[in-house]
């Protein structure tokens, strides 16, 4: 079946038509601003990756860096204004379907039927998502009944059928329960529930095991790979932890004041990082594995903050705080170089070593 385009597309990019078949959602380009006082200032400068269905892509960053304003525009939740896109495509795939998503209004019609439906989100603290007022079962019925023709006693047995299938015990229980009175792990299982009930088919996690314990966190992880695999869903997650990029990814975008620095499969980055922001992110995890005997050693952190930009604006912004900075570095900036077929990194120091 050929597939159909639901909306007009941008003049400056390619048309949905030119989507891949495996792919479930293409950013292309993407350019968020935020509107000041002061004049316009992009948090977002440009950035592309695909996700393609089955396959989990990682944001890796540190606060700051614009994962999670990424995510928020992709979900069309940006504060309008004074957040906005300014530039590119957001092409999600539904069924045999393509539409380009920043060109919908956030608020629109269009874009509900879409949220909870194609695509969801899993948020980093779910205490401050679920609705503390509604018991946890009904939360999820709402979503169900909302995006699919079933009754309220069908929605109500797919919605336990869902608690169950994240793990959650005794789910007849805890759907009758109000989100205060679950434990933080079980609240991130209910999340996961409310955003898989209607099977997207594309998840979005932004950090949803932050404030968790090591042994939940690894539980949660669990599900959401085995879930995603399950149903052939494609995953954005996002993370400034890089055990668990390791642990998750197929494949990782570093990303570093608004730009994608780095991209490459999971053991590309871990194995051979070529821009020095990833090998700073990857020295600065304390290892048991270097020497014990020397502090400054096994703790590497990267000096300065993402606050730290150049005094030349058309510089590498990550020239201040980059110990490996090219005299070039201080005036150019990088364009993104090919280091094989699936690695890239946009750094000088990679083409001055070609």
């Amino acid at each position: 079946m050929s597939t159909q385009i639901l909306t007009t597309t941008r003049p400056d990019g390619p048309g949905p038509d030119s989507l891949p078949a495996d792919v479930q959602l293409s950013v292309r380009d993407l350019e968020i601003t935020l509107s000041g006082s002061d004049g316009a200032k992009p948090l977002v400068k440009g950035i592309s990756f695909d996700i393609r269905r089955g396959e989990t892509v990682c944001l890796v960053g540190e606060s700051g860096c614009g994962k999670s304003v990424t995510s928020l525009a992709i979900m069309g939740l940006l504060q309008t204004p004074p957040l906005s896109v300014t530039r590119g495509q957001i092409l999600l795939r539904d069924g045999d379907q393509v539409t380009d998503l920043a060109t919908l209004a956030p608020r629109g019609r269009a874009y509900r039927d879409l949220r909870g439906r194609a695509m969801s989100m899993i948020f980093q603290e779910p205490m401050t998502s679920l609705n503390p007022a509604h018991k946890n079962g009904k939360q999820i019925v709402e979503v169900i009944r909302q995006h699919t023709d079933l009754s309220r006693r069908a929605a109500w047995a797919r919605m336990l059928d869902m608690l169950r299938l994240v793990g959650i015990p005794s789910p007849e229980i805890r759907a009758d329960q109000y989100p205060h009175q679950l434990s933080g792990g079980m609240r991130q299982r209910v999340m996961i529930a409310l955003a898989l009930a209607c099977d997207p088919g594309l998840l979005l996690a932004d950090e949803p095991t932050t404030a968790l314990d090591v042994t939940t966190q690894a539980q949660i992880l669990n599900e959401i790979r085995k879930l995603s695999q399950q149903r052939d869903t494609a995953t954005l997650f996002i993370t400034h932890d890089l055990g668990v990029v390791a642990q998750l990814a197929d494949r990782v975008h570093v990303m570093y004041h608004g730009r994608i620095v780095e991209s490459g499969t999971v053991r590309e980055i871990f194995k051979d990082p070529r821009h020095p922001y990833t090998q700073g992110l990857l020295a600065s995890v304390p290892s048991l594995a270097r020497d014990e005997q020397a502090d400054t050693e096994r703790l590497n952190p990267i000096p300065g903050s993402v606050r730290d930009l150049p005094a030349n604006p058309a510089a590498c912004p990550f020239q201040p705080r980059c110990r490996k900075a090219l005299e070039r570095c201080a005036s150019e900036t990088p364009p993104n170089m090919t280091i094989s077929e699936t690695q890239t990194a946009r750094c000088w120091l990679e083409a001055e070593s070609r």
